[in-house]
């Protein structure tokens, strides 16, 4: 891999885990900022949208760590093919047939591992969306019940 490959490469893999740490944060920062709203409240059938809120932020911030359990694991996983093709790995060596035999089944593995990483980075997003909605939701139905 070239240098320029390699940089460009490190550079997306930084932009990656910024989106992903940042929706971690704002998640997480929407939770504290829901239960300091609500420490003084009773109770009530108006909080609903308000707790559904707050268990949609935290499957966003579950996704969020599970989507980077995944990502760690397809990295480990392009680290063993990289070796494997060099023919620096100690299962490998540098028999052909067994560098084409390790790479092959690294690659599955990977592909195995990107469903679930795909699926986590998708829904932290929109778990994260959902519970802003329904914070909006609670929001407005507060301000009805306060002008009332």
């Amino acid at each position: 891999m070239s240098d320029r490959v390699a940089t460009l490469y490190g550079s997306l893999q930084t932009l990656r885990n910024r989106y992903v740490y940042f929706l971690l944060a704002i998640a997480a920062g929407s939770i504290a900022f829901a239960i300091t709203q609500t420490d003084e409240s009773r109770l009530s059938i108006s909080q609903l949208p308000l707790g559904l809120a707050v268990i949609f932020w935290s499957l966003s911030f579950f996704s969020g760590c599970r989507n980077q359990v995944f990502h760690g694991q397809i990295q480990l996983l392009n680290l063993e093919i990289l070796r494997v093709k060099e023919g620096a790995h100690e299962i490998s060596g540098s028999n052909a047939d067994a560098i084409r035999v390790g790479a092959d089944y690294l690659k599955e593995r990977i592909k195995e591992a990107e469903k679930p990483q795909t699926f986590h980075a998708k829904w932290q997003f929109w778990f994260y969306i959902f519970g802003a909605i329904l914070f909006i939701i609670w929001h407005i139905c507060e301000m009805y019940l306060r002008a009332l």
